[in-house]
């Protein structure tokens, strides 16, 4: 057939199929129309009186823009099947999104409101094998069949009215929804950028609600029109009042106000040192001379998890307590939901400054640790590459221990060197060869991952060097005596040890992105001890406040962890349970099985994602499920 035949014929084709396609289109539109203007808004009316009031038009425009989010993703989901309406036999079968969607909304509307978390796969597969453990009585199992039996009823009786009838106007309502939607997402990305929680607090309470958030971008705008955008809160030094509530969400955190003993004397400082994807197994004497030595002399706990297996994730556990899944929670009013570690040491008199070379205005994260932090407490260095910046966080941070005065002190320090593409100056290039392409490993799944590795290796002698230096310069300046130090990664990194082409961090649970060396030099401490029980980032807040501050609270008032030294350490559970985020999934680590649940559910071990576990302890997930759940009203 010649070129020109063809594109004759498919022509002719598409003149054929433009009526056909113009009709399906119209009918599937009306009909999503009809069911989403009826049933969809009737159950999402019920979650919008659910959520705090609207305080001032903007909040109540901006609630409402959210009924949009759902129709747009059922839009998008009903039009991936259009195909099917050209079969008369199964074209009936685009009445499933729309109605698979509704009933997942009434499913997670009352789970929500029973429990306070909404429905994930997990929860679907304990549901279906578990009726007594979900609590699911005869009774509500007659009432939700019948209720799946009235939404297919209703979604096919409207189906077929859309067949026969006209919505006027159509384009333009469309092009309306559209419009009040993008408008939302607009409004939210202001929101987030000035941290306004009488915009970001309905966030949490909408199942897969995602909003779109761009600091970059708000940034550049403001940066080039400071006449249309105001500075941020953290660079103007004041703060934008609209509408702001006081716990006026679903976290209450902590549960109590904190109370401090008043004999406590003497004040140690304190200063937590995070390096990038720090892997556990990387304490060598070759890889890092100096951490390696420091680690034989010091508290060090070798199955060590971090809160997830992204930068969020685990800066969120170790510098708040709380399980990662308090996320967005803590994120809808980020500022009156400071961490109780800082806030306190304030209160206390303390003197806090920040360091690193990362970008910590990203989710929050840095209203959530550091609440207001004057620009010149807030040193961060982002301008060159991360080496050259972590040199900058570095010298800064020295000089400061040698100048300042003798208050007591609490320094967080974050380095990112080691983050993908592993930067670190010429003079560190020991480990050899090194990769031709860093990112080799995408077009490869079975490269060999030894070159990835030495590179990597590389930056870390390079942040086990700067390491060095802070503690010399604690000890030249005699405070390391009295100086509290903790010592872990903010996740770890993966090189294809599962053997699955899994490189980097953020897509699985298993150790090899998640377990993280942490070592901890007491003040004035004599005994070493060594830590082979299962501990995590969250245990970090708790252990400062109860055994180094002298809170007087319970550790249930304030987090979601435990104290590294108090006896209950051993006894709350026979054995330890952790909960992990990355950006889209959710993990149980449970007696060394990983749970994990998102668009799909997984379990395997954790030192294998290859051993598939088979059998669910839906008794010890349940339990977790509780302590997410702990510091919400």
């Amino acid at each position: 057939m010649s070129l020109y035949n063809f594109l004759s014929l498919t022509e002719i084709y598409l003149k054929e199929m433009y009526p056909k396609l113009k009709k399906a289109l119209k009918h599937i539109l009306t009909f999503l129309l009809l069911s989403y203007g009826s049933i969809g808004l009737l159950i999402l009316l019920f979650y919008l009186l659910n959520t705090p009031e609207a305080k001032g038009w903007l909040a109540g425009f901006y609630r409402l823009s959210i009924l949009g989010y759902y129709f747009f993703i059922l839009l998008v989901l009903t039009f991936i099947l259009t195909p099917l309406y050209f079969n008369r036999y199964v074209k009936i079968l685009l009445i499933f999104p729309v109605s698979l969607l509704q009933l997942f909304l009434i499913a997670d509307y009352f789970v929500f409101k029973i429990y306070r978390f909404h429905i994930d796969m997990l929860f679907i597969k304990m549901a279906i094998s578990d009726f007594k453990g979900i609590g699911l009585s005869p009774l509500s199992s007659f009432v939700s069949i019948l209720v799946v039996l009235i939404i297919f009823f209703v979604n096919y009786k409207l189906f077929k009215l859309a067949e026969r009838i006209t919505i006027p106007y159509i384009k333009s309502l469309m092009a309306i929804l559209l419009t009040v939607f993008l408008a939302g997402q607009v409004i939210h990305i202001w929101a987030n950028y000035y941290k306004q929680q009488f915009i970001e607090q309905y966030t949490p309470y909408f199942p897969y609600y995602f909003p779109t958030t761009s600091h970059s971008l708000m940034h550049k705008i403001a940066t080039k029109h400071p006449g249309w955008l105001p500075k941020p809160v953290e660079e103007a030094g004041t703060q934008l009042e609209l509408g702001r509530q006081k716990q006026s969400g679903l976290l209450q955190y902590p549960l109590k106000p904190l109370q401090f003993n008043d004999s406590l004397t003497q004040k140690p400082n304190i200063l937590i040192v995070v390096l990038e994807s720090w892997r556990a197994d990387m304490i060598q004497p070759e890889v890092m001379p100096h951490i390696d030595s420091l680690a034989q002399q010091v508290d060090r706990y070798d199955n060590h998890y971090s809160s997830g297996n992204v930068t969020v994730s685990g800066l969120f556990g170790l510098m708040t307590g709380l399980h990662p899944t308090y996320l967005s929670y803590v994120q809808a009013d980020a500022y009156q939901n400071q961490s109780v570690l800082t806030k306190s040491l304030q209160q206390l008199g303390y003197d806090i400054k920040a360091y690193t070379s990362s970008n910590l205005d990203r989710f929050s994260l840095k209203p959530i640790i550091f609440g207001h932090i004057n620009d010149d407490h807030y040193i961060n260095f982002m301008g060159q590459r991360a080496d050259k910046n972590d040199r900058k966080v570095i010298d800064q941070l020295k000089k400061d221990i040698l100048t300042e005065s003798n208050n007591p002190w609490f320094k967080f320090v974050f380095l990112t060197s080691s983050h993908h593409h592993y930067n670190y100056p010429k003079s560190f290039e020991k480990f050899k060869p090194l990769p031709t392409n860093s990112e080799g490993f995408i077009f490869d799944k079975d490269i060999d991952p030894a070159p990835f590795l030495n590179d990597y290796k590389n930056s870390l002698l390079y942040e086990d060097a700067l390491v060095h230096e802070v503690l010399e310069a604690l000890k030249s300046s005699g405070k390391l005596k009295n100086t509290l130090i903790f010592l872990t990664g903010d996740h770890a990194e993966e090189f294809n040890d599962n053997k699955l082409a899994y490189w980097g961090h953020g897509s699985n649970f298993t150790l090899y992105q998640t377990q993280v060396p942490l070592l901890v030099r007491r003040p004035q401490s004599k005994m070493v001890k060594k830590t082979l029980a299962p501990t995590g980032h969250i245990d970090v807040l708790p252990t400062i406040l109860k055994d180094y501050l002298g809170c007087k609270n319970p550790v249930s008032d304030f987090s979601s962890g435990l104290n590294f030294n108090a006896p209950a350490w051993q006894s709350k559970d026979s054995v330890r349970g952790l909960i992990q985020t990355s950006y889209k999934d959710k993990a149980y680590l449970i007696d060394s099985i990983i749970y994990a649940t998102g668009l799909r559910v997984q379990s395997y071990r954790v030192d294998d994602i290859k051993a598939i576990n088979k059998k669910y302890d839906y008794k010890r997930i349940n339990r977790l499920r509780k302590e997410e759940v702990h510091f919400l009203k």
